[in-house]
């Protein structure tokens, strides 16, 4: 099993805020990038935790 962590992902999701949070955003396609880099591991290659963030986003 592999968690994908995505930090802030550009989504209707802020829609409910009003705007977009401050600072760079991930795109779904960056998110789907990262889904397809884990799954496509080798065998034997167990990718346990993926963390996702866009450029100067706080830890």
């Amino acid at each position: 099993m592999t968690l994908i962590a995505p930090g802030r992902v550009e989504t209707p999701f802020w829609d409910a805020y009003g705007s977009l949070p401050p600072g760079c955003l991930l795109t779904a396609d960056q998110i789907a990038d990262s889904v397809v880099w884990a799954i496509r591991q080798p065998a034997g290659v167990d990718v346990n935790t993926v963390v996702v963030r866009p450029i100067g986003q706080p830890v």
